[in-house]
């Protein structure tokens, strides 16, 4: 397991899965909340994720993560996830308004090594 800046530790399996999203979909961003960013996860606590990639553009909400979760079994993982897929745009109004994403930004750790961030 990885330490993240925060000292929280962070499954190594979500790491891999990040990097994996980031050269299979071109996911700019992969953000870890809720009770594994906190830290207070118990043993059957699901991962939940924001992914953030391009991919998404012109694709419903409801198959944007259509195959996601097979990519994370088929690295090993075993674990239930819930995944929040976004656009770059969507992502840049949802930090900023009152609505989930911006509620669980503070608590997020970031999986990717070097996450594309764009400029502001």
């Amino acid at each position: 397991m990885a330490r993240s800046r925060a000292g929280r530790t962070v499954p190594t399996i979500l790491r891999r899965f990040a990097e994996s999203l980031q050269h299979r979909i071109g996911a700019e961003r992969v953000l870890l909340f809720g009770s594994h960013a906190r830290g207070g996860a118990a043993p059957d606590s699901d991962f939940d994720l924001i992914i953030v990639s391009r991919h998404f553009e012109g694709v419903s909400q409801r198959e944007r993560e259509i195959g996601l979760r097979d990519i994370f079994y088929d690295l090993g993982g075993n674990a239930p996830m819930d995944l929040i897929c976004l656009t770059p745009d969507e992502f840049d109004r949802a930090r900023s308004g009152i609505n989930l994403v911006a509620a669980v930004l503070p608590e997020t750790i970031e999986l990717l090594p070097h996450p594309r961030v764009k400029a502001s």
